[in-house]
């Protein structure tokens, strides 16, 4: 399975994901996966949210959502 369909599988069955989960799935470069999946048609949207004083970006698919 590939770096993108892990995410986007993972996408399809949470909420949302951000670095920390990727990196326990063993994908390293988040950013990178999501810019290919953007790509590929898939509508991703990225937030910020400040949590115990660290920035943290969250991806979320916009089920039934095409670009």
């Amino acid at each position: 399975m590939t770096q993108e369909q892990q995410i986007l599988k993972y996408l399809e069955e949470n909420t949302s994901i951000n670095f920390a989960e990727s990196w326990r799935m063993g994908v390293f470069r988040l950013s990178t996966v999501n810019h290919r999946l953007r790509k590929d048609e898939h509508n991703i949207n990225t937030t910020q949210n400040t949590i115990n004083g660290k920035s943290v970006t969250f991806y979320k698919l916009i089920k039934g959502a095409t670009k």
